[in-house]
């Protein structure tokens, strides 16, 4: 893609575009083409290198418990209480993994949102109003999000895998061995010797 493609496709200024893409060049990480179309040199090498500076954690989050019987059925729960508050959401790290994967189970769900929940869900959500104890309680990581690739994997919106392999560097669990499994699988980019 040229810089302008780029910078129209991911709705980010052209002037940034060019100075990160400046950046990216000058630690020979992308390079062009005679006709200015930008490409990674070694993807396996951008990916490691886009990994070693994102920081999750500089997203606004908002923590909580769910009481759910499975990490899936938490994953789906969560998706279908965001969907019925009308609020724009996908998920990501180890829900999105075991979409993509079908690798590690998880008690850990993260969705990016396009607002604050009208109200806290993990307070009034529907299984905790049901009188059966659930088995256990799992985390829910909530922030801003990101629709650029994303798809519908089983009723659920889901960022891009290379978002997911992003955001399971942050991740507890089994998080290391869901983003080598997913980049395995679905990324396939591989460092070059």
């Amino acid at each position: 893609m040229t810089q302008r493609e780029i910078a129209l496709a991911t709705k980010i200024d052209e002037g940034y575009t060019s100075r990160v893409v400046g950046r990216l060049e000058e630690e020979n990480l992308v390079v062009r083409n005679q006709t200015g179309a930008i490409r990674p040199r070694d993807p396996g090498l951008l990916l490691d290198a886009w990994r070693e500076e994102y920081d999750f954690e500089k997203h606004p989050i908002l923590r909580g418990h769910v009481p759910a019987r499975s990490g899936d059925a938490l994953l789906c729960a969560t998706a279908e209480t965001l969907s019925e508050s009308r609020v724009n959401h996908t998920a990501s790290g180890l829900g999105a993994a075991w979409l993509v994967t079908r690798f590690a189970g998880l008690r850990l769900v993260t969705f990016y949102l396009s607002e604050q929940p009208p109200r806290p869900f993990w307070k009034d959500s529907p299984s905790a109003k049901r009188k059966e104890a659930p088995t256990y309680a799992s985390s829910c990581r909530t922030t801003k999000v990101y629709s650029n690739g994303a798809s519908d994997r089983e009723g659920v919106r889901c960022v891009h895998p290379i978002q997911v392999y992003l955001d399971l560097g942050a991740h507890p669990e089994r998080a290391p061995e869901a983003a080598t499994e997913l980049r395995k699988r679905y990324v396939g980019w591989r460092r070059s010797a």
